[in-house]
């Protein structure tokens, strides 16, 4: 068993690798599950959106035996398309955007043309 303490040690040895990994949207509705791969996840492609970099995450914390991180800096994805643009959830992708590390699909979300949209994620110990 690996004890709070321990969870918040072992999160904070990965925060270097996390901020150079990507935060990306999918467009499909997709179900995630253990063994969803990228493949499976249709990335967003329209004007104005690109890929985030995770850059630098908070000092670990505890809640509910759960060791939790989160961004610095919260990525905006933005869309200037024309017109407004639909997807499912986010993504986390290792540093060359070819692995699949996380993914939320949050149901339907619409990016009006000229918006944005600021995700709010959030890293822990735990799978959810």
């Amino acid at each position: 068993m690996i004890v709070n303490t321990g969870k918040l040690v072992l999160l904070g040895f990965q925060l270097t690798d996390l901020s150079s990994c990507l935060w990306a949207l999918f467009t499909n509705n997709f179900t995630v599950t253990n063994a969803t791969v990228l493949a499976s996840l249709v990335e967003a492609a329209w004007t104005g959106y690109a890929r985030q970099a995770v850059g630098a995450l908070n000092a670990p914390t505890l809640t509910a035996n759960v060791a939790t991180t989160t961004p610095t800096t919260n990525p905006t994805f933005t869309n200037t398309s024309g017109v407004s643009q639909s997807f499912y959830g986010w993504m986390l992708l290792d540093s060359a955007g070819t692995t699949l590390i996380a993914a939320v699909n949050l149901g339907a979300n619409t990016i009006p043309d000229g918006g944005l949209f600021p995700l709010a994620p959030t890293i822990t110990d735990n799978q959810a």
